[in-house]
């Protein structure tokens, strides 16, 4: 249904009721400059969100988990600011992975086949 046909409907709907008329045209007159506003700004968003979707294939591929940095080693495993020793990220995720997968399936590339399996 286009914007005419709506129209021709509350027109014709509000023909002996000025009231509705006014609600009617009160409420288009706040609602379309917001809409105006916010449909570029979702679109904006989505396709930052759509882009993100696409590059993570690729990502996925070129992951390496002995590259990955983590909190805890950046800082020498000590919190920065009490001092406090904090236990290794990068342990507890290997600790985590030998866990959840048997030595058959962590042979030959380690555990890449997980994020080949991740990505489409």
């Amino acid at each position: 249904m286009s914007v005419f046909h709506i129209s021709a409907v509350v027109f014709r709907a509000a023909e002996g009721d000025q009231e509705t008329l006014t609600l009617v045209i009160s409420t288009a007159a706040i609602l379309c400059p917001v809409t105006l506003v916010l449909l570029p700004l979702m679109n904006y968003l989505g396709m930052s969100i759509m882009r993100d979707v696409y590059q993570l294939p690729d990502q996925l591929n070129k992951f390496r988990l002995q590259d990955a940095e983590c909190f805890c080693c950046t800082h020498h495993h000590r919190h920065p600011e009490t001092g406090q020793e904090l236990i290794c990220d990068r342990e507890l995720v290997y600790q985590t992975l030998t866990d959840s997968y048997s030595p058959s399936q962590r042979l030959g590339s380690g555990f890449k086949h997980i994020f080949v399996e991740l990505s489409p």
